[in-house]
């Protein structure tokens, strides 16, 4: 996907989004409840659903009803051997490989290459040294053996995500554990939200110092009924519109909240006013937008910075790369990243996402005050699936690009959830369309209960048909590990029902053709209907199937007749 920016300034009011890191915890505390819990305010980014297709891997039963998740827990000692789907999600891997050693199963995690490229050292010494399996391929990693009591000692410099596996795991052990971190601390106040969390469902540690944790042993985890708050992490690029010019408000965030990156709040205004030299150690997160701020106003000394080479991308040197067509030179150190101020230009070639949410997020800030194009701007799936949407509702103009080119004069614009959705002209033979925007779509459809339990989503509207897609789960899978046959054939007829409804007056199909092309190894399929024949009564659509990785899936032929 391609976003192309205009310069504006930001004014209005905007929620800020569910917090991505209290979510996941929240949810693995359900997970692993026994009983039936339910999580609210849950946006299902694309890290959010991995570790939901996780915990349902590992037996748990999940259903989402909106922003609301129902989960019945699971007993992961109990678990059978299982293949876990983390996709792109750090948090979901490493959270889960502890988890995935309780049962003495075989397990297989996959994701992509680059979440496998991420640094798993932690956990690779913890089974060489008690003898449990650790087997890291390019695109999975396969363990095997059960943990069991005693003392765990990590440095304390590292990810805080590998402490939270552990303090997941082990209070589910048959004895009480002991684990110490090595000073310095980082992530301190991650590991804040993990202790939250797992209060809040009846797990208590012993803390005698802040770098010990006494974990007792045969705990149960207890079900409740929790709501995720705002988070700041997200938050951030809309706070930060009020350094370069705009007068946003951002509603729905706790000011006593635990998160780290609430520090923003402290950081922008330092920012604004100097030159500071600020430390990011504990707030890794707020890297991008924080260079984005310091560029445009007065410049800055980022020290802590050694980790952003393990993220999504290698922050520091993306941003460099991109900041760098802008005008900007920032110098980068070991453990120090030097951002001067300056008039940015507008960047005479497209900018790149790096595959990186935040990355995507803070270049749309500089777009917004020079103008650009971002390709890769999907990646905001992994965290904020509607942040260009809520971004254009502040008065930045935004144009979304992507997909298949449709027949007629223009590309199908393509907005995600509350964008405003131009729809390209009709063909003389269609009748107007029946939604005016990408939204009335979307509640129209979710009524569609079978599409909606099935994870099926309403991508796009196109001038003759619609795009559609689903996040494969176990229960897409049959008995060998593939899609289900029938899974893909539901898919491609949601996408003719949306297709039809929307280019014509109802329509019921008649007749239906399926041909499968190749078994998909992605972990998404991408549905697209196109109206290729329209009569006074009936009509006919192709929908293709592809996977994320762009493998041709199935191909569907149907006729529809209009009632």
């Amino acid at each position: 996907m391609r976003a192309t920016i205009r310069p504006g300034i930001a004014r209005g009011t905007v929620a800020a989004p569910p917090s991505k890191s209290m979510a996941h915890r929240l949810l693995i505390c359900a997970g692993l409840a026994d009983g039936e819990s339910t999580v609210k305010g849950v946006d299902p980014s694309e890290d959010i659903l991995a570790t939901l297709d996780c915990l349902e891997s590992l037996g748990a039963s999940v259903r989402r009803e909106g922003g609301a998740v129902f989960l019945r827990g699971c007993n992961p000692r109990k678990s059978a051997p299982a293949l876990l789907r983390c996709r792109e999600s750090g948090s979901t891997l490493r959270f889960m490989i502890p988890l995935c050693l309780l049962s003495g199963q075989p397990m297989r995690l996959e994701g992509s290459p680059t979440l496998l490229s991420r640094p798993l050292s932690v956990y690779e010494s913890i089974c060489r040294e008690r003898g449990l399996r650790l087997e890291k391929q390019e695109t999975a990693l396969l363990v095997e053996g059960t943990l069991t009591p005693g003392e765990y000692v990590l440095p304390g410099d590292i990810s805080s995500q590998f402490v939270t596996g552990l303090l997941f795991a082990l209070p589910l052990l048959s004895g009480p554990s002991v684990l110490r971190l090595v000073p310095p601390v980082e992530s301190r106040s991650y590991l804040n939200l993990t202790l939250a969390a797992l209060r809040s469902a009846g797990i208590r540690l012993e803390t005698p110092d802040e770098h010990t944790f006494v974990i007792p042993g045969d705990g149960v985890y207890r079900p409740g009924n929790t709501v995720v708050e705002g988070d700041y992490s997200n938050a951030a690029f809309f706070l930060a519109l009020n350094c370069i010019g705009g007068s946003v408000e951002v509603t729905g965030l706790d000011p006593g909240s635990l998160q780290g990156d609430r520090v923003c709040e402290q950081f922008f205004p330092l920012l604004r006013s100097g030159s500071p030299t600020l430390d990011i150690a504990d707030c890794p997160d707020l890297a991008p937008v924080l260079f984005t701020v310091a560029a445009l106003c007065r410049g800055a000394v980022f020290t802590g910075t050694r980790r952003l080479r393990f993220k999504e991308s290698d922050r520091g040197a993306a941003m460099a790369e991109e900041m760098a067509k802008f005008g900007f030179s920032l110098r980068l150190e070991e453990n120090r990243i030097t951002v001067p101020a300056g008039n940015p230009h507008a960047p005479d070639r497209p900018l790149s996402s790096h595959n990186d949410h935040r990355i995507a997020m803070a270049l749309s800030l500089l777009c917004s005050r020079t103008g650009g194009e971002i390709e890769g701007a999907e990646a905001v799936r992994k965290s904020f699936p509607d942040y260009w949407s809520r971004l254009q509702s502040l008065g930045i103009p935004i144009t979304l690009t992507e997909g298949p080119k449709v027949q007629g004069d223009r590309k199908a614009l393509v907005a995600p959830a509350g964008a405003k959705l131009f729809l390209a002209p009709q063909r003389k033979d269609m009748t107007m369309a029946t939604f005016s925007t990408l939204q009335e779509a979307k509640s129209f459809f979710q009524n569609d209960h079978f599409a909606t339990d099935n994870g099926f989503t309403l991508e796009a509207l196109t001038d003759d048909g619609a795009v559609c897609a689903v996040t494969l789960s176990r229960r897409h899978q049959n008995a060998e590990g593939g899609v289900m046959g029938g899974a893909i054939l539901a898919l491609a007829d949601f996408t003719f029902a949306v297709a039809s409804v929307n280019a014509h007056r109802p329509t019921v199909a008649q007749q239906v053709s399926l041909s499968f092309l190749n078994a998909s190894k992605g972990t998404r399929l991408i549905s697209t209907a196109t109206c290729i024949k329209s009569g006074r009564s009936s009509c006919v659509y192709r929908v293709d199937i592809k996977d994320d990785l762009g493998k041709d899936i199935a191909q569907a032929m149907f006729t529809g007749f209009k009632l």
